[in-house]
């Protein structure tokens, strides 16, 4: 049960996520009335979410125990059939438009269906990042455009993905600290958010998002956040209350 998670339930996930654990944070849902909806499907669970994958009405939550949360009628079978089988402890989940998922799992096997490089990526072909862990995942706009972050604030990309996001990307990694975080938008090409460890992020958003940013805490208090298109994202606030 959520509500009997231990220090050692934590230790499960990568040092580098667990220093980004915080208990009693929030979620918050902008830009749409009917995210309300999802907002009370997760509530009971938020404080526990260490991050979020999502686009369109679709959401995958990942909770500090390894289980998973889902909401939408077009989140992938393989996603749904993990959130059915809590035993199978999850390390990192992302969903996308196109069909595109990935989930890898804490024993270190992999579900996913994505274009053929992000395969070989995270199947270790590349010497380069063979003994990364991948955190985190986002997907594009465009079937072969997506991002991996890796435990060392590594990020790969693919050539697909806007100049302006690979320029502002290689920016970010130039120096400490680590990237910990990047969400794509699924409907518009140049939207995007890079964050580092430590509150600092870099970004190119329409004005909506950026005020909901902003309204949520901007950086000193928004850990993550997911673009969900259409003007609307989820945001990851640290509250500092708790």
């Amino acid at each position: 049960p959520l509500n009997h998670i231990k220090t050692s339930d934590v230790q499960i996930q990568t040092e580098y996520q667990a220093r980004w654990l915080v208990y009693g944070s929030k979620i918050e849902f902008r830009g749409d009335p009917e995210l309300d909806f999802v907002r009370e499907r997760f509530k009971k669970y938020e404080k526990y979410c260490i991050g979020m994958s999502a686009f369109g009405n679709n959401f995958v939550m990942l909770l500090a125990d390894g289980s998973l949360k889902t909401y939408g009628d077009d989140v992938p079978e393989d996603v749904l059939q993990v959130e059915k089988n809590p035993s199978r402890k999850v390390r990192t989940v992302a969903i996308g438009t196109l069909g595109r998922y990935f989930i890898l799992f804490q024993d270190g096997s992999k579900k996913f269906s994505v274009p053929e490089r992000f395969e070989r990526e995270v199947m270790g072909q590349h010497n380069k990042t063979r003994n990364r862990r991948i955190t985190q995942v986002s997907f594009g706009v465009e079937y072969d455009s997506w991002v991996i972050v890796h435990d060392d604030g590594t990020v790969v990309l693919s050539k697909k993905t806007p100049k302006q996001l690979q320029d502002t990307i290689e920016v970010a990694t130039s120096e400490m600290p680590k990237v910990s975080w990047i969400a794509l938008s699924p409907d518009r090409e140049v939207e995007f958010i890079i964050f580092r460890s430590c509150g600092q992020s870099f970004a190119k958003m329409g004005s909506q998002l950026k005020h909901f940013y902003y309204d949520c805490g901007g950086p000193e208090r928004v850990r993550w956040m997911q673009i969900l298109g259409g003007g609307r994202a989820v945001y990851g606030v640290y509250d500092k209350q708790d």
